[in-house]
Formats: structure tokens, sequence, C-alpha cells
């Protein structure tokens, strides 16, 4: 993620509206393409001010003498960001900040929708949707963002086969009852989310929740003539906190088990134990999570991986991506990801994680929970930029693994430390990266050389050439010479940066499942 430094003045005064004067100066870093939304964030946080109790408003001046600019919107920050690009000098263009009481108010329930119909104010009682509702939704929105280029699945118009689907919803028809029940069952286990059979006949297949003060119910029937079952209906979601983590799961039934892991004995000759096989069904569908609280019992940090992500990491290629992305939520947080590719180059998401800050404790315990879900792999390389707890956390947690530079934010660094640009600059940096031999790395070199001759040194000697480079690197790299996936997986989760932690964290694991489901189609 790109940043800017940005200076701020506050509790000053505007003298003629030009000056302004008898300030205080605070220093923010704000990503390159900042909304308005997430620069007010950044400021209140970094100012220490209560949102409920004060407003803020922010300017600059793009020269002196003359009145300065109102940010009011994203616009403004974009206006913002063309202005700073134009000059590195951060101390040029201060964002001034007028601090205000604030006279809104906040008492109204957040669960009730206001219309404003003719000259009357009308307050309805419509609920919004469910947490769940609304994140399955932000996280429809976020896949049609990142996949609108790429033809929908048409799974309603698909007999499904085989029970192991990553969702279920209405509509879905599947080529049996058994296969129905499977699927069902598969799903139930995975979300743990217990269910009793209602009724089930030839004709119908109805479930209810085991636990009494919960109303969610599924129905599906035979579809016309055939053997066919087809979902007619899902009513509510479920309300129930029932924890059976511990014990036994209602639908892992011996015969569901059996037909899950029948596919390991095609070797007769295979001694597969109990024990493998509850390793075998934890690892599959199964989410690991981890919450930590401070002293006060307060939340600190939360971590989750998904069970498909955790069986799917052995074919990817052993290189994982690690980056961080503020959240703009009331609280604020850091939200930490860790991503690799599939074989068939996609992104794939491993684990997810909330936390206070990028600091060294944070990521730290990030990698630690890492190494604990995936392990270790011959040839794994850890890749990220080059920011400081991300290097001590890898050197802590993986001392026995490469640990690659972003190539891309090498280039930015260099840019800064040499105040040097231009097209020579990224293509030289990209060949000697990716070069395979010494000859096409030295003929780089030199072409760095004719920019700049210290360069050389700082990319021999401080940063160091196995660090990003695919000639002298530890391990192979493959094709990830960058930590653009990670960028790509923050881009595609902005939309939804905002939301509560609890709202946020079940629209991460909605998307993560319809990813892997999209990608499995395409396949």
């Amino acid at each position: 993620m790109d940043v800017r430094t940005v200076i701020l003045f506050y509790n000053g005064t505007w003298v003629d509206k030009t000056t302004y004067v008898d300030y205080e100066v605070e220093g923010i870093l704000i990503p390159t393409d900042c909304s308005h939304y997430e620069l007010s964030h950044i400021v209140y946080e970094a100012l220490n001010l209560d949102r409920n109790k004060y407003t803020i408003d922010l300017q600059f001046q793009v020269t002196e003498g003359i009145p300065p600019i109102r940010i009011k919107d994203d616009s403004g920050c974009k206006f913002y960001e063309q202005i700073r690009r134009k000059n590195n000098d951060e101390t040029k263009y201060p964002i001034c900040v007028n601090i205000s009481t604030s006279t809104t108010d906040n008492e109204h329930n957040d669960r009730v929708n206001y219309t404003y119909n003719g000259e009357t104010s009308l307050q309805t009682r419509q609920l919004l949707p469910t947490r769940t509702e609304y994140a399955t939704k932000m996280a429809d929105y976020v896949i049609e963002q990142t996949q609108k280029s790429m033809e929908e699945s048409s799974e309603e118009n698909q007999i499904i086969l085989n029970p192991q689907v990553a969702e279920i919803h209405i509509g879905q028809v599947f080529a049996n009852k058994e296969t129905l029940q499977q699927a069902v069952s598969l799903h139930s286990i995975r979300y743990n989310q217990p269910f009793k059979v209602k009724r089930s006949s030839k004709l119908d297949y109805k479930l209810v929740c085991i636990d009494d003060n919960c109303n969610w119910t599924f129905l599906a029937s035979k579809h016309g003539k055939t053997d066919m079952f087809i979902i007619r209906k899902i009513e509510h979601t479920h309300t129930c906190s029932l924890d059976i983590t511990s014990g036994d799961h209602p639908q892992a039934t011996s015969n569901l088990v059996g037909k899950v892991i029948k596919n390991k004995f095609v070797n007769p000759k295979r001694d597969y134990t109990p024990t493998e096989i509850v390793d075998d069904m934890a690892d599959d569908y199964r989410t690991i999570t981890d919450l930590v609280t401070d002293e006060d019992n307060k939340f600190k940090y939360l971590y989750f991986a998904v069970g498909a992500s955790i069986k799917g990491w052995q074919h990817c290629t052993p290189i994982i991506v690690t980056d961080g992305t503020f959240l703009t939520n009331q609280h604020g947080g850091t939200l930490l990801i860790a991503s690799a590719q599939n074989a068939n180059r996609h992104i794939f998401p491993l684990a997810f994680a909330v936390v206070d800050s990028e600091n060294d404790s944070s990521w730290e315990w990030f990698l630690h929970k890492i190494k604990e879900t995936y392990g270790e792999r011959e040839g794994q390389c850890i890749v990220s930029d080059r920011h400081e707890s991300i290097l001590k956390a890898v050197k802590e947690t993986f001392p026995d693994i490469m640990h690659g530079v972003c190539c891309y934010h090498l280039m930015k660094n260099i840019k800064m430390k040499f105040k040097k640009g231009g097209d020579e600059l990224k293509i030289a940096v990209n060949s000697a990266s990716k070069a395979y031999n010494i000859e096409d790395f030295e003929k780089s070199m030199q072409d760095l050389d004719n920019i700049d001759v210290r360069i050389r040194d700082y990319l021999v000697n401080e940063i160091g050439v196995e660090k990003w480079t695919r000639l002298y690197g530890m391990n192979r790299r493959y094709k990830t010479m960058t930590s653009n996936i990670a960028e790509s997986v923050n881009a595609a989760l902005k939309a939804v940066r905002d939301l509560p932690i609890a709202t946020l964290l079940e629209c991460l694991h909605s998307l993560v499942q319809r990813w892997y489901w999209e990608n499995k189609n395409r396949a």
C-alpha cells in the first residue's frame, strides 16, 4: 500500500482568511488513494478526538497569501493528492484542521429508518438487515466488483452431483435426496449449525434448528417426476449460539464420514487410523480462530483461517504474501492478510487478523498463528514490503525461511532515497530482479549505475541481493516478485473496511468461501 506523509496544523487561527498562525503540529501517513472518510478517520485518531463530540474541517493552501481550499469530499482528496504528486516536500502542503464542537444528535436508534415525505418527517419501524444478511450482501458486492468481467456461474441451472458445495441456497437442484442430505449435513458441520429432521419422505425434506428458540427452517422437495430434489425455502438465519465444538456434532454420522473419506482408501494397503480420520475431517470442515483480550478483558487481536484454505495450501506455490490495511470503522484497527496463489495463478487467501496496528507485537503474533496453522514447507518463502515490524517478525517466527522483498515497494524506496525516477529506473530494477543469469543481472545493474552509482551499494549491501532477485534468492519465487496479490485483496476489501468488526468477519468468511467456489467452477 503506497502511503504519503502529511503534516497537520491544528488548534490555530486564520488571519485575514489567508494565514494560519499559533498552531500545533502532528504528522500522519495516508494512502495515496485515500478517501475523505479515511482521511477524516486518520485525523480523528491522530489528534485523539471523539467524533461524537467534535467535527473537523480540513483545508490546505496551494500558495501562501490566498484563501485555503477545503477538502470536503473524495474529489477534494484526489485534488490534494494530485497537488502533492508534483512536489514531494510534505512541509509545503500541510493540512489545516479546524476543530469545533459537534451538534449532531447521536441518540437515534440505528435499527430504525427515517424518511422524509413532503413537509413532514416520518419515522418508520422498518428494521435494517441483520449482521449476517448485511455481511453476505457486502460479500456479493465485492465479488461483483472484482469479477465483473467474468461470466457468472449458472449454478441454479446445474444439477449438483457432488455434495461438497460451498454454499446452500434456494433454487439449488440436487441429483437425488441422498446428495441433498449429505450436502446439508456437511454445510451444517462446516458452519457449526446443527439441525434436526422435522419431516422426511419421498416427496419432501424439512429441517429445523435443534435450538427451539431459533426460527431457522429448511424445505426441499422432489423436482418434477425425476429423483432430483430442489431447495424451495430457507426461512430466517441461525440466531442460536450453541457451542458444540468440543462435543459430537449430530450431523457427523459414521455413514456421512464414511462417504467423505472413502476416496482415501484407493490404496487398500493404506493404514488409515481413526486419529487420521478425525484430523482430516477437522482440516476439511473447521475454521481455525483465535481471540486475544487484554488485561481488562477487552478485544485485542482476532485471527481466522477457513478449512478450505488450510486444505488447499499444499496445492499452492509455497509463497506467502503478507500485508496490512487500516480499518475505517468507528474503532479503527488494522486488518492483516496472508495470501498465496493456486495452480491457476488465482489469489488464494490464507488467513486474516484484526489487530490494533502494524507493530512488532501484532505482526509477530499473526505470523506465529500462520505457522501454527500452515507449518513450514520445503522451498517456502514469505514476501512483503520492508515494514520494520514484518522484518523482525519473520526473522523471529520463521528463522529458516527465505524472506523476499516486494520489488515494487523496493523501487519506491529507491525513488525516495535517491530522488530518482522515470521508466529507466523501473525497467532496470525489474530486469535485475527477474534475471536468471549473471550476465543479464550485471547488465541491468550497470544501467542502475548509469542512473546513480549509489543504488548498487544500497541494493547489494543494505538490502541484500538474496532478498529481491531470482538469481541469488535462497528459494524459488516463481513469478511472485511483488506483493501485488496482497494489494489486490486490499483493493477488493476497500468497500468493507468501514464495517463493524463482527460484520466484517462474517463478510470475509462468506467472501473467501465464495471465491473458492467461483475458482472451482472456473477450473
